[in-house]
């Protein structure tokens, strides 16, 4: 059957639409700075990409069908092909980052996506992807970690080298206040030198705590342990701290699992000195240490004015220190408390009400699968 005129005037103007759209689309591939793809339905390179041949240094006959897995790292490329190969299969977009081996022979770090074209019919036609130079975030990302390694390394030096002498003081200040010839200012004396000695001991150990849980390298080590002689130490070592204080421990069913001693430790410390800290002083702390299952469960309450409710859901922030309620402090406390809880698979419970009190309720699994 003949065209028309007006049927033939129709197919020039959309085949013209057509190369038009092809230009636009080529001029942005040119204009932007990232490689950019295309393969068939299969997954297979049939489309040349000037960009990726430049970047790589492939000839379009290497770059082809599968061609483009040479270019890969050898350590990353059985990895990135079975990503690839899952996409294609599943039809799931692809995100993935490897290194990329540029024309001049260097490896570069790089950022690919790739996403399904569909047709009509919901069937994937082909994909469509970009490649990303990232080296500037990774390099980046390395002058972080080389920061936080070196603060690390510096504030355990500190905290190791100032530990020592501040264990002498707070031995030496337990023993005068044990000794029967000290009273009345000199006895004063010798508890303001051992709640001192304490509060430096607590804030250095603070400060390093908080600078492995943000660089990524608080590591426990769990072992079989009693946590209910760990806890009635840290109670003790408050009280020295504040003999004036009431604090009444009760401990129930067994309290062995796999823990970080030193680790629970802090946290009973850092949630007993705070109550302490927190609550009126003829008003006693009550700490409870109770064998639940496949968890501890420790439980930690006062009667003081409760946390607003509006500082709450901020409660576990760093540097947050319960402001306007008469405590200072690095408020680094209950943020390490949840790090270190968190990292045994563990989690933190709080309320706080003007009838109830405060009560805070930490779980810890005894095991590592039991969570």
């Amino acid at each position: 059957m003949p065209v028309s005129r007006s049927q033939a005037g129709e197919q020039a103007a959309e085949a013209a639409e057509a190369r038009a759209l092809a230009e636009r689309y080529r001029a942005l591939v040119d204009a932007i700075s990232q490689v950019v793809w295309v393969t068939d339905e299969r997954g297979c390179v049939q489309e040349d990409s000037p960009s990726w041949r430049a970047f790589t240094g492939q000839t379009l006959e290497q770059w082809r069908g599968s061609g483009w897995r040479d270019a890969l790292h050898p350590e990353d490329r059985e990895r990135v092909v079975a990503s690839w190969e899952r996409a294609v299969a599943t039809g799931a977009p692809y995100d993935v980052e490897y290194r990329l081996r540029r024309a001049d022979g260097h490896y570069v770090p790089m950022h690919e996506q790739g996403a399904p074209v569909r047709g009509p019919e919901g069937r994937v036609r082909e994909w469509v992807g970009t490649c990303k130079d990232i080296s500037a975030r990774k390099d980046a990302e390395a002058r972080l970690r080389e920061s936080a390694e070196v603060r690390e390394l510096l504030l355990a030096a500190v905290s190791h080298d100032l530990r020592g002498p501040l264990n002498a003081i707070a031995l030496c200040a337990a023993a005068l206040q044990k000794q029967h010839g000290v009273a009345g200012s000199a006895l004063q004396a010798v508890g303001l030198i051992a709640a001192s000695a304490e509060r430096m001991r607590q804030l250095l150990g603070s400060l390093l705590d908080f600078s492995r849980a943000r660089s990524g390298t608080l590591v426990l080590e769990r072992r079989p342990s009693n946590l209910q002689p760990v806890v009635q130490r840290a109670v003790e070592e408050v009280l020295l701290v504040h003999p004036e204080r009431a604090v009444a421990l009760a401990c129930e069913g067994p309290h062995e699992g796999e823990f970080d001693a030193a680790a629970v430790a802090r946290v009973a410390s850092n949630l007993v000195g705070n109550a302490v800290q927190y609550s009126p002083a003829d008003e006693p702390v009550w700490v409870e240490l109770k064998g639940s299952g496949e968890a501890v469960v420790l439980t930690v309450h006062n009667r003081g004015a409760p946390i607003p409710p509006e500082l709450l859901p901020h409660l576990f922030e760093p540097f947050r220190r319960g402001e306007g309620r008469g405590v200072g402090g690095l408020g680094l406390g209950l943020y390490i408390v949840r790090e270190l809880v968190e990292a045994h698979g563990g989690h933190v419970d709080v309320s706080s009400t003007e009838e109830a009190g405060t009560r805070f309720t930490i779980t810890l699994p005894r095991t590592r699968d039991a969570r």
